[in-house]
């Protein structure tokens, strides 16, 4: 038995021919009162919300509270408070699952702002439930701290899908019925207008100024009047996390941007692509650049970084690269090692002087040794000039240049037709 409709509801009152037994009043809103209650016939403990009296006469709001409570008993989704019962008499009720805990609300005033990884797991959650309440054609159109309850193990659940409607002076802005209501700070653009045919992207927006709250302590749009607070929804872009000190990171601050867009086209389409956005890593840094110049453009393609912080080079067997440590520094006064150049270079050289010295012992031991002398200094200077050009060259650089090359060229060829000349002499004289 209970009281008159408008009477207090107090502990021992029952109702649905005393199945449920009021335990305490919970809290209450512009449109209903919410009691912990005991169902009788099933041995639990669940929340009861109750129509208010005043509304309860209004042919609209009762019609409104049945058709949105059938739809969510349809819902079965842990992120989803569970609608377990309803009734009319004496007034609308629902009979829901009792969350034990607080709402999302109670915590922000207790703590003003979340940790970054709390917030977007807060988000998630909110967003999983809203995914599977947009499936059934639900849009709850009133999302908000307060209509987050947070169960003891850490689990969001979403409440009061389209039955929070308020009358003048709770905070909320009340228009007739067929219009969209939702709380002033976390309504979209499109239900300020009040425009018909609010779809699940309002949703978005709500839990985009739910997530920024959660992540600065405060919210995007301020003002004195719910008036006042829909024209920025409207107008003022809101300000971005960094500006704030907040350092949750470009992917968080894009999924922000995108959520609070004022055009509904500009958003996630659903509430699954919002909260795939918020799962995606951030991007990994580039690695710090020597301070002495940007990175030089590699001969064999772009550096590593041009690939992209996602994707992996994979070479092939041919392709292995060897580390080749470098060569230790040479002390003051060694010797650079010879290369192959160096040695072939003097090997050549070598033989090139042995006639020489036949021809110069010949001519000492002829009357005319000092022009043989004169002949073999002659001879002999461009020889071992080429000789410490070669070497000089080969020590530097390990190979010969061009126009070194070249004047070995017209050396040699020089050096033998004056070889030539000087044997025909010789074997004319021993003739």
């Amino acid at each position: 038995m209970i009281g008159a409709v408008g009477d207090a509801w107090g502990p021992g009152t029952v109702l649905a021919d005393g199945r449920y037994r009021i335990d305490a009043k919970l809290g209450s809103g512009g449109m209903a009162e919410v009691f912990r209650a005991y169902d009788t016939k099933l041995a639990r403990t669940v929340a009861l919300k109750v129509m208010l009296a005043d509304l309860s006469s209004d042919d609209g709001y009762p019609a409104r509270f049945r058709r949105e409570a059938r739809a969510m008993a349809a819902l079965s989704h842990p992120q989803v408070v569970a609608v377990h019962d309803m009734g009319d008499e004496p007034v609308p009720y629902i009979v829901m699952e009792l969350v034990e805990g607080h709402s999302l609300a109670d915590l922000l005033v207790a703590r003003r702002r979340l940790p970054v990884p709390q917030a977007l797991d807060l988000a998630s959650q909110v967003l999983a439930g809203l995914a599977a309440a947009h499936a059934h054609g639900l849009v709850h159109r009133d999302i908000k701290p307060g209509n987050v309850l947070l169960a003891a193990d850490g689990t969001a659940k979403v409440a009061d899908f389209g039955i929070a409607r308020a009358a003048e002076g709770t905070g909320t802005i009340l228009t007739r019925t067929g219009l969209m209501i939702g709380t002033p700070h976390f309504m979209s653009p499109e239900q300020v207008l009040g425009r018909s045919g609010i779809d699940p992207r309002s949703d978005l927006y709500s839990v985009g100024v739910m997530l920024f709250q959660m992540l600065t302590g405060r919210l995007p749009f301020e003002a004195d009047s719910g008036y006042s607070i829909g024209y920025l929804h409207l107008t003022a872009p809101p300000p971005t996390l960094a500006s704030l000190g907040v350092a949750a990171g470009p992917v968080v601050e894009a999924v922000l941007a995108r959520a609070l867009a004022k055009d509904p086209d500009q958003r996630y389409p659903d509430a699954e692509s919002m909260r795939a956005a918020l799962r995606e890593p951030a991007p990994t840094p580039a690695p710090p650049q020597p301070a002495f110049g940007p990175p030089q453009q590699s001969a064999f393609g772009p550096p590593p970084s041009a690939f992209g912080p996602s994707q992996q080079i994979t070479l092939g067997p041919s392709q292995q690269t060897t580390f080749v440590p470098p060569q230790p520094p040479r002390s003051p006064g060694s010797k650079a090692p010879r290369g192959p150049v160096s040695r072939v270079c003097r090997l050549v050289l070598a033989l090139a002087l042995l006639p020489f010295m036949g021809l110069m012992i010949s001519q000492m031991e002829s009357e005319e040794s000092s022009s043989g002398l004169v002949i073999f200094g002659f001879l002999v200077a461009p020889v071992l000039g080429l000789w410490l050009s070669c070497s000089a060259v080969t020590r530097r650089s390990g190979r010969l240049s061009k126009g070194v090359k070249v004047s070995a060229a017209v050396g040699i060829v020089a050096y033998g037709a004056l070889v030539l000349i000087l044997l025909i002499g010789a074997l004319g004289d021993l003739t």
